[in-house]
């Protein structure tokens, strides 16, 4: 089962920590159940599939909930409350992302989160894995003791920096969002 790991606090400016408010008005215990009903497997039968999606729509719906009020209470524009909400949905990606890495104990995602560190600026969403970015990234997790033919480990890496450049792609939309709104 998905569990929740504590969050840490996001550093830089007043902006960035609003952008983080529809995932921080979720308890403990929502964001478990959230990542549960987001994230949990399912086969290609359509009764499965069906449950897949229920889970989804609720878990939807705890995100809408948290940012209505995080929208209402910053005088948010439609803008920044779908940057937030995009935050909040990607902070959980990243952490069942991690979480299904790290599941068998033999991987860490601390290599990918330095990776991120030194390159996150840069980084480009959903680029092909024989794209640049693509093909030095994996030459990354070789040199850190990835196996070369591990497709599955290679792809669950690739999985949690996407769900890292979203999460990031959230709080430089929202923070686009607050200039607009100033100017």
């Amino acid at each position: 089962m998905l569990t929740l790991a504590p969050q840490t606090a996001m550093a830089g400016s007043t902006q960035t920590k609003s952008v983080s408010c529809t995932f921080e008005s979720l308890s403990i215990e929502d964001r478990e159940i959230a990542m549960v009903l987001m994230f949990v497997r399912y086969s290609d039968r359509g009764e499965d599939r069906i449950s897949w999606r229920r889970g989804l729509d609720v878990a939807g719906r705890m995100l809408d909930a948290a940012n209505t009020r995080c929208k209402i209470a910053h005088h948010w524009s439609r803008g920044q409350a779908t940057h937030a909400r995009d935050y909040a949905f990607n902070s959980l990606l990243v952490e069942a992302m991690r979480q299904m890495l790290e599941s068998e104990g033999t991987r860490s995602a601390e290599p990918i989160d330095r990776y991120f560190a030194l390159h996150g600026s840069e980084l480009l969403p959903r680029q092909d894995t024989a794209s640049r970015q693509g093909t030095e990234f994996t030459t990354y997790l070789i040199k850190h003791g990835w196996d070369a033919d591990g497709e599955d480990d290679l792809r669950q890496a690739r999985n949690y920096l996407e769900a890292l450049i979203g999460r990031q792609g959230s709080v430089r939309g929202f923070q686009a969002s607050v200039r607009v709104k100033a100017g």
